[in-house]
């Protein structure tokens, strides 16, 4: 009984992990030097997973039309939780999501 409990919560755990993605905001540099806060939706809930999505993907660049590198990722933070530096506050703020 005990083993068939287990390989119900694993199933589970397994389940949401895998269905449910999360949303992490980062806050970067894109390649033409300009900071901006990006999102990023990834399966492991792992902020670090979240920025190097955003290095090997890329941004788009403020005008919502032209595709930069990030060449640098400065804070990642799940969605609904406010950054820690108060740049990407500030910014977090004039964005519009």
């Amino acid at each position: 009984m005990i083993k068939f409990k287990v390989i119900c919560v694993s199933i589970i755990a397994l389940y949401h992990s895998s269905v449910f993605a999360q949303d992490y905001k980062c806050y970067v540099e894109l390649a033409d030097k300009t900071k901006k806060v990006a999102l990023a939706n990834i399966d492991s809930g792992i902020a670090k997973d979240a920025a190097n999505k955003l290095l090997s993907n890329g941004a788009f660049a403020p005008d919502g039309k032209t595709k930069l590198n990030v060449v640098k990722v400065e804070e990642c933070v799940p969605f609904r939780q406010k950054f820690n530096s108060y740049k990407a506050r500030l910014l977090d703020k004039k964005t519009p999501f």
